[in-house]
């Protein structure tokens, strides 16, 4: 469940459930903005909001909408066994507000009882106020790691990452473990 947005109780309460009915056709709905566009995806229950990578013009919307279904149950799948492997680096960020280290505390908990090595990087935007910070990562505990970027991609626009800084970041935490 790469390039969504999920609200941190929704995403938890998700890691509990094993994210029970994330395949539910009920909860789902696939919409576009705009022609040409990509499709974006939600799930009610979840409050999930995720990029398709589709768009409008390229795909058969209604053969589309009836196959995401289980592409989420595969994605969800994959998430939870990559939790209990340890071999990746769980990312959140939120741009507004920002992610504190209380909000990331129960995440944190929820991937150590899947695997006591497993590692989270919480990323915040500095803006303006702390240039000398930008790129930076702090080890805040145990697996628990906050890195720091001058700003975040937009919601609507992935693709407009600072690539050098989350380079910076990960190639930190990785060393680091």
């Amino acid at each position: 469940l790469r390039y969504a947005f999920i609200r941190m109780n929704r995403l938890l309460h998700g890691i509990r459930t094993d994210f029970h009915d994330i395949d539910d056709t009920d909860q789902l709905v696939i919409k576009c903005s705009r022609p040409g566009a990509e499709y974006i995806g939600h799930h009610k229950l979840y409050e999930l909001d995720y990029h398709t990578f589709r768009y409008d013009g390229e795909i058969d919307v209604a053969a589309f909408a009836r196959s995401e279904p289980a592409r989420l149950r595969y994605l969800a799948r994959e998430l939870l066994e990559q939790m209990s492997s340890a071999e990746k680096i769980f990312v959140v960020q939120r741009t507004d507000p920002p992610l504190t280290q209380g909000e990331v505390m129960p995440l944190l908990l929820e991937l150590k009882e899947k695997n006591p090595k497993a590692a989270l990087l919480y990323v915040t935007a500095l803006g303006p106020d702390f240039p000398e910070l930008h790129a930076r990562v702090e080890l805040c505990g145990r697996g628990l790691y906050h890195g720091y970027l001058r700003s975040l991609a937009p919601p609507n626009d992935a693709y407009k990452c600072d690539v050098e800084g989350w380079t910076a970041i990960c190639s930190t935490v990785v060393r680091s473990l």
